[in-house]
């Protein structure tokens, strides 16, 4: 008997999405998954997602874990079960995460739905970005996590109200802040 791991359940937590009847935003229940590229049904979501939100670091994810087998990539998804088939359309946010040495994980793209990103005032989701971050800095809490910034309207303060600070060395890369030297 074969046993196969797809993409797989890390964690869930809650997004703020619109409610047209409280005209409000509330709490909704999200999957944050880890995909296996190694299994051709989340390539082929990644292909999807990538075609579907063109233009976006979507494209990039897919496109680099066709050379790189080292990355992991996560997806937060309004998909509650069956991972294994993997919806795109759920799909709300993607990032690529990778060792660059023991204990150093850089995260080299953080992409949400681009219908839902901060800039657009008539998003249904919001939190997606911050919801993802949330869950990497509780899988990689023992070890350094790092990206580098992107110098695009709002989002070096996006990361740094997520607890990054610029290194001492390095003025493009920002890392996290650990919970104990938040105070």
């Amino acid at each position: 008997m074969e046993v196969s791991f797809k993409a797989q359940l890390v964690n869930t937590c809650n997004i703020q999405k619109y409610s047209k009847s409280t005209r409000s935003f509330l709490p909704s229940e999200v999957s944050f998954i880890e995909l296996d590229t190694n299994k051709w049904r989340d390539r082929r979501a990644l292909r999807k997602i990538s075609k579907k939100w063109e233009h976006s670091f979507a494209t990039n994810i897919y496109r680099s874990q066709k050379s790189n087998k080292n990355l992991r990539i996560f997806a937060l998804t309004e998909q509650q079960s069956n991972f294994e088939k993997l919806d795109a359309e759920k799909v709300l946010g993607l990032t690529q995460v990778q060792e660059l040495e023991p204990n150093v994980h850089y995260i080299d793209y953080l992409q949400t739905k681009p219908d839902y990103t901060a800039n657009n005032p008539d998003r249904e989701c919001k939190d997606i970005g911050r919801r993802i971050l949330d869950n990497l800095k509780n899988i990689f809490r023992k070890d350094t996590l790092k990206l580098s910034s992107l110098y695009e309207d709002g989002l070096i303060d996006f990361y740094m109200k997520n607890y990054f600070k610029f290194e001492k060395f390095y003025l493009d890369d920002l890392i996290w802040v650990d919970k104990f030297e938040k105070q």
